[in-house]
């Protein structure tokens, strides 16, 4: 799992990575939290709001501070998904 936070170093990029990393250690997932910063390496991502959150190359957020509840949800859904793509795997 790829996570990547976009901001510009503000207060509330610090608070988005915080709240996703204390989700991934809650969940034990072995992945580390990228930190995208600077306007020419954010707006590689067409992101006009910061903080921002990429999972897995999909935008989760945008402009805000995504709640724990939020980041959990979407890491259910993306490991939903990596079983349902796995051979032989059933739910």
């Amino acid at each position: 799992m790829e996570i990547k936070v976009l901001g510009l170093g503000h207060v509330k990029d610090y608070l988005t990575t915080e709240t996703i990393s204390q989700v991934v250690t809650e969940k034990n997932i072995d992945t580390q939290v990228e930190k995208i910063t600077g306007c020419k390496n954010i707006g590689v991502f067409g992101i006009s709001l910061t903080p921002s959150v990429i999972i897995d190359g999909e935008i989760k957020c945008t402009g805000r501070i995504p709640t724990k509840e939020e980041v959990r949800g979407w890491i259910k859904d993306i490991k939903k998904k990596e079983t349902q793509d796995e051979p032989g795997q059933s739910e």
